[in-house]
């Protein structure tokens, strides 16, 4: 376990995912925002995030995907392949 995640028992795992990563240009107009998308054991998870430096990232968002947004990953991976 990370020790910044201890507090929060949370636990971290790192592997490659089959995840897209995009620059929110609509919501970017005061900070840069970025919208990912990626399988969990749940199903699929949007994260919107923004990053404050180098060292700090603020997430703003993070959910399930809708069906709407879980299709369109799904053609986003097939077109990758």
């Amino acid at each position: 376990m990370l020790p910044h995640l201890a507090p929060h028992n949370l636990r971290c795992c790192t592997s490659q995912l089959n995840s897209g990563e995009i620059f929110d240009e609509a919501h970017s107009e005061k900070e840069d925002r970025f919208i990912a998308i990626g399988p969990l054991k749940r199903g699929v998870i949007l994260v919107v995030w923004t990053e404050r430096d180098e060292s700090v990232i603020r997430i703003i968002s993070a959910r399930l995907a809708t069906p709407r947004e879980r299709h369109q990953y799904q053609a986003y991976m097939v077109e990758r392949q």
